[in-house]
């Protein structure tokens, strides 16, 4: 398989596999590596002996139902859940991993945690894992945790296809995951079987007492990550039921493309302008009289106010009907720009397609820096 890394392609941070244990094999393991860590309260427990290493391991009661027809009566559902940069990082919170040649590596190590854990544990497990999710990411820089904060709330205020919709985690979610609700925005599709997330990463760092990721032009970082179930790989053509190095094999090669699919083609709508900057550049396209002007500034005041209040784009607020909504984006994508304006603490944003790939026209870049004084601007050549 043919795999080259650039500085714009997706990498796998966490994949994690699945097998069914009986009571008796499940608490082998319990009692081995510390029973007194691994109760949540939720019927769920965990152990984190090997999460240094890259490795934990997440075990549930499987219902009445679930037992009867598992011909082996299998009592525990147990997911073992891997970040490959950890298993050949210890420790180490942010990395990526970024060739097969690593991967295989790390598939090396993490089988010799597994023999370690079978022969400490006689509890043999190994055969039967299979793959159940396999999530990639992109880690964006910006130029500072405002420009974070504001892609996020372009992503809440844009209207998902048919099929999606918004979703939170549960109180007790958000506790387990140490998660802010208000700096992060995820999505999700129940028929494709994926579940996307897009959250400030650097202050979930800081959450989780790590060090944020800044340099010298950056102060910000944006973490734009898709989960992708069983379901979603088999649909794919990228599960291979037989080997689990050959599922990451292939989603490394196709990271790109499962990104264009469930992200860019959901929440790129051109680039991102202010919205006093947006009217300008409106007002100068277009004559007082003209038409496309009032729809566009209706459809941006629409859209500026779900960005303010967190609110996804309702088509029913836009007055004159689904024809006149349609016409009206299309005029925004004939120039290459989001309808979705930002606040005037940030003046310009790429597209999101140009900010994964980093072609950028510099065209609203230009208008952007002709048209603002003392303000932050996002680097074109980041």
């Amino acid at each position: 398989m043919n795999y080259t890394k650039n500085n714009h392609t997706p990498f796998i941070h966490t994949f994690s596999l699945e097998t069914n244990l009986k009571f008796k094999e499940a608490e082998n393991i319990w009692q081995t590596y510390n029973m007194g860590n691994i109760k949540n309260g939720n019927d769920e427990f965990c152990v984190m002996k090997f999460s240094k290493n890259g490795l934990r391991i997440y075990f549930k009661y499987r219902t009445a139902k679930e037992i009867q027809y598992d011909k082996e009566h299998a009592e525990v559902k147990v997911e073992w859940i891997v970040t490959p940069y950890k298993v050949l990082h210890e420790g180490q919170p942010m990395g990526e991993i970024i060739s097969l040649e690593e991967m295989k590596q790390v598939l090396i190590r993490l089988d010799q945690m597994f023999q370690q854990i079978e022969k400490e544990t006689d509890t043999f497990f190994v055969k039967k894992l299979k793959m159940r999710r396999i999530d990639i990411t992109r880690d964006i820089p910006t130029p500072s945790i405002i420009y974070s904060r504001e892609i996020i709330s372009v992503c809440k205020a844009t209207q998902l296809p048919y099929g999606y919709h918004f979703w939170i985690m549960t109180e007790q979610q958000k506790i387990e995951n140490n998660w802010k609700e208000e700096v992060a925005c995820l999505y999700k599709s129940n028929s494709k079987g994926i579940k996307g997330k897009i959250y400030d990463k650097n202050q979930n760092l800081q959450d989780f007492g790590h060090h944020p990721v800044e340099t010298r032009k950056h102060k910000g970082l944006l973490r734009f990550e898709i989960s992708l179930s069983r379901k979603c790989l088999k649909k794919q053509g990228l599960l291979d039921p037989g080997s689990s190095e050959t599922s990451l094999f292939r989603v490394m090669e196709q990271a790109s493309s499962l990104f264009n699919t469930y992200f860019l083609e959901i929440f790129d709508n051109g680039s991102m302008l202010s919205k006093s900057l947006l009217e300008k550049y409106i007002a100068k396209k277009f004559s007082t009289r003209n038409k496309k002007r009032t729809n566009m500034l209706d459809l941006n005041r629409i859209y500026n106010i779900c960005r303010k209040k967190g609110l996804e784009f309702n088509p029913e607020d836009f007055p004159g009907g689904d024809k006149k909504l349609h016409n009206t984006r299309k005029a925004f994508k004939e120039l290459h720009l989001s309808p979705i304006s930002l606040s005037d603490d940030c003046p310009y944003i790429p597209s999101f397609r140009e900010i994964f790939y980093g072609k950028q026209t510099n065209i609203f870049s230009n208008y952007a820096k002709n048209h603002t004084r003392g303000k932050e601007l996002w680097d074109c050549e980041q």
